[in-house]
């Protein structure tokens, strides 16, 4: 065969056709066959950061608020005005208060005792968890707020989390 000949044989196979649906591989006249299925999903990716605060459905205020032995009290959590309702409020001890009488209280500036009064919160104790669900509906504009009386404590800290409409 001369080498003219073998050159149309090769250019033949190159630039022939491809079936329907399939793509064109390289130069060497194959092509590529079509996708294959999906494999199995990976594993779960750690959790992420908490959020800032922010609005929940159907107009639900959703607060977190940290806080330690040295955070400036009384502490503003946020202003109420007349028709909003405290449905749900919890404070976690992360790192107990080294001082027993250490104490705190959720509320306004007109009832700081409101949701928490002194003693339903016990900050020395690490892990716990302090729930109320009690409905709070607000008749006057005023500032739901977190009182904190660390007393001679040198360590403590916590999470404040509520939620309003």
């Amino acid at each position: 065969m001369s080498s003219s000949a073998s050159k149309q044989v090769a250019n033949s196979v190159v630039g022939a056709a491809c079936p329907t649906g399939m793509a064109r591989y390289g130069g060497g006249g194959g092509y590529t066959g079509p996708t294959g299925p999906t494999g199995a999903a990976g594993a779960t990716g750690p959790t992420g950061p908490v959020g800032p605060t922010g609005s929940g459905t159907d107009g639900e205020t959703v607060g977190q608020v940290a806080f330690d032995f040295s955070t400036p009290s009384p502490l503003l959590l946020q202003t109420v005005a007349p028709g909003l309702v405290l449905n749900r409020c919890a404070i976690v001890i992360v790192t107990p208060f080294d001082d027993p009488a250490a104490s705190l209280e959720v509320g306004t500036s007109t009832d700081p005792a409101l949701v928490f009064a002194p003693g339903e919160v016990v900050p020395d104790s690490a892990g716990n968890t302090f729930n109320n669900s009690g409905l709070y509906p607000f008749d006057a504009n005023d500032f739901l707020l977190l009182t904190l009386s660390p007393r001679a404590s040198t360590q403590g800290s916590g999470i404040l989390l509520y939620k309003a409409r």
